[in-house]
């Protein structure tokens, strides 16, 4: 890696560092971004009444949620 990509990167590495330790931002590390989807294409929605639920291994850390656009806001609903 040439010299100025890698004080590119480190800057990176200091900057997710600061989001992590100061403002509780939640930094997950490759192999949990790659599990995360790999489970979340095995999930499926199955309507069910006038609703919906959710099938497949590990849908218990899953949850449905509604976004609507009320008066040019988006707002979710859990």
């Amino acid at each position: 890696m040439n010299k100025k990509s890698n004080n590119t990167y480190r800057r990176l590495l200091a900057h997710l560092a600061y989001l992590r330790e100061k403002l509780f931002v939640w930094t997950a590390l490759p192999g949990e971004i790659n599990k995360w989807w790999r489970t979340r294409a095995e999930l499926r929605l199955v309507a069910e009444g006038q609703g919906w639920r959710i099938e497949g291994e590990d849908k218990e850390k899953a949850r449905i949620a509604y976004a609507h656009l009320i008066d040019g806001r988006l707002k979710l609903f859990l």
